[in-house]
């Protein structure tokens, strides 16, 4: 390894540094099997569609944090003594390289059996990570560990000799970074845990939105939500939900009268058409939801009975639920 100097501890460490970059990569790929873990809770959590915007932020920030932190240790692990900080910096680069290979390879074999054995380990890196991720990944492990390595070199005192490997005395300012970031990194980690205390639809649903049924395969399809309409007076009709998830309906609906969009008031009062909608601003998600559409349109009439459809979107396609005329 010509790239580091010529001093002795320097070349003799590099085993060493090696090796901490495969423990630097286990790390990795432990916050790596978490971060996936919580991804896929997040499938059935509640609030699934308020965590999941922000949850690429909270997992690329805990992966800078685990490098800068790994990056920090190993500028304290493979002190020479030099005054220079070439040799911190390479330190820092050869750990990261072996910390996002170690880690991306810890992965795909964690994730081999969910994807087919006949695939290779290799093509399920390709396929389930992808090599533009892996290049991205040691590019951001090598970057990070080496300005970990070189900001936590910087802050010691080197001895006057070049070759002096003696460290100097250490004080707790030193080490405070290093104390702030693993402090940081434990909230990071922690702060998923409170998912779980968050209710959660364990029900599994065909594509079809049917509940699914023994020796079927299902996942998370359409949610069979149950839309009721029903004319409760000869000038009004109650539209009502029932949704089959603990969470509530994760659709969006809309109601049309005659072709015309009457889903909330603003709408109503756009279309010019003589109806009210209660409450104002349109069918709720949760379970037992209803609005009345009452007024003048809406009206029995044997001759032109009004024609009520309720549209359901789910997280692809839009259905017609309910087409009656009453």
């Amino acid at each position: 390894m010509s790239f580091f100097s010529a001093h002795e501890r320097s070349r003799a460490q590099i085993p060493a540094i090696i090796l901490w970059g495969c423990v630097g990569g286990l790390c990795f790929a432990a916050v790596s099997f978490w971060a996936y873990e919580i991804e896929r809770f997040l499938n059935i959590s509640c609030y699934s569609g308020i965590v999941f915007p922000i949850f690429p932020i909270w997992k690329f920030g805990t992966y800078i944090v685990l490098l800068l932190i790994l990056g920090v240790i190993a500028a304290d692990l493979f002190r020479t003594g030099r005054k220079t900080s070439r040799d911190r910096v390479l330190t820092g680069l050869l750990s990261g390289i072996f910390t996002a290979l170690v880690g991306v390879l810890l992965f795909g074999l964690y994730n081999l059996p969910y994807f087919y054995w006949d695939n290779g380990l290799f093509n399920v890196i390709r396929i389930f990570i992808g090599w533009d991720t892996l290049a991205l990944t040691i590019l951001a492990s090598v970057i990070l560990q080496a300005l970990g390595a070189w900001y936590q070199g910087s802050r010691q005192k080197s001895g006057s000799d070049k070759n002096d490997t003696t460290p100097s005395v250490i004080t707790g300012r030193i080490y405070r970074p290093l104390f702030l970031l693993s402090a940081l990194l434990g909230i990071l980690l922690a702060i998923p845990l409170g998912l779980y205390v968050l209710p959660v639809d364990e029900n599994q649903y065909c594509a079809d939105g049917n509940t699914c049924q023994p020796g079927e395969q299902c996942g998370t399809g359409s949610l069979p939500d149950n839309m009721t309409v029903s004319r409760t007076s000869p000038d009004s009709i109650r539209i009502s939900l029932k949704a089959s998830s603990t969470c509530g309906s994760r659709n969006s609906f809309r109601i049309l009268l005659n072709g015309t969009d009457v889903s909330n008031q603003d709408l109503i009062a756009k279309s010019g058409l003589n109806v009210t909608i209660t409450p104002t601003d349109g069918l709720g998600q949760k379970d037992g939801a209803f609005v009345i559409l009452q007024g003048k349109d809406v009206a029995f009439s044997e001759s032109s009975p009004p024609h009520i459809q309720v549209m359901i979107t789910d997280r692809s396609t839009t259905r017609i639920h309910r087409d009656l005329y009453l």
